[in-house]
């Protein structure tokens, strides 16, 4: 079983999901139908529902891979951006301490 994501041309944010096999020849040859039934359950016990669906970690990780292409992104990158940022100047501090030649700023007095 495969999730494809695309974006939705017609709700411009949205984002399609597709599941489906493939045949030997990479060719679509099931698909799931797009309904989902919602049913009512008196006391809800996790543990003996079945899942909307599973997939396998090889097909996750695909699924995130295609979202990130489609520009989908983890809400705690942007935080993250803060903490790049900060790294790349401590890089560049490092760079300098290392590369640039030392300042003098004491002359010292010869003695005769």
């Amino acid at each position: 079983m495969k999730v494809r994501v695309a974006r939705d041309q017609f709700f411009g944010d949205g984002i399609m999901f597709l599941i489906c096999d493939t045949d030997a020849n990479g060719r679509i040859s099931h698909v799931a139908l797009p309904q989902i039934a919602i049913e009512a359950v008196e006391s809800p016990q996790t543990k003996s529902i079945a899942p909307t669906f599973q997939l396998e970690a090889s097909a996750a990780r695909e699924l995130v891979d295609q979202l990130w292409d489609l520009g989908v992104r983890p809400s705690e990158s942007r935080d993250r951006s803060e903490v790049v940022s900060a790294m790349r100047e401590h890089i560049s501090d490092l760079r300098r301490a290392a590369f640039d030649p030392p300042i003098v700023t004491e002359v010292r007095e010869q003695r005769p």
